[in-house]
């Protein structure tokens, strides 16, 4: 039985760009994934956007009756303080269907890009 979407992952500055000019280039939409509890593992990818034409990256969803586990990598990502000043960093980010956010963590990427975070969460 699939059971309703209980968060879409949202990773900032690949998916979620928060400051109005660079924002206003990018496509924001996203797409909710419903995860079967114990159903085994659910592969997301994660695309490019108009500022990050060569980002990519995939997250792996295991959701278990107690616990979900979440392993995001990304390719190609720019440096955040290239993308624009005011970025420091990336996130991942959990949103509930009722709109409720979770800040899953920072995704640390080495000097060619690539980054990768591990997490486990409640929701």
């Amino acid at each position: 039985m699939t059971r309703p979407p209980r968060f879409l992952l949202y990773a900032s500055a690949l998916l979620l760009i928060a400051l109005q000019p660079v924002a206003a280039q990018i496509d924001n939409s996203a797409i909710a994934v419903g995860y079967i509890v114990n159903g085994g593992e659910t592969k997301i990818a994660l695309k490019e956007t108009n500022v990050l034409p060569k980002a990519k990256g995939e997250a792996k969803v295991d959701a278990k009756s107690d616990v979900t586990r979440i392993e995001a990598k990304v390719e190609n990502l720019a440096q955040p303080g290239r993308i624009s000043t005011e970025f420091l960093t990336y996130v991942l980010w959990a949103v509930t269907p009722d709109g409720r956010t979770n800040n899953l963590g920072e995704i640390l990427i080495d000097e060619d890009g690539n980054g990768k975070l591990k997490v486990t969460t409640h929701l």
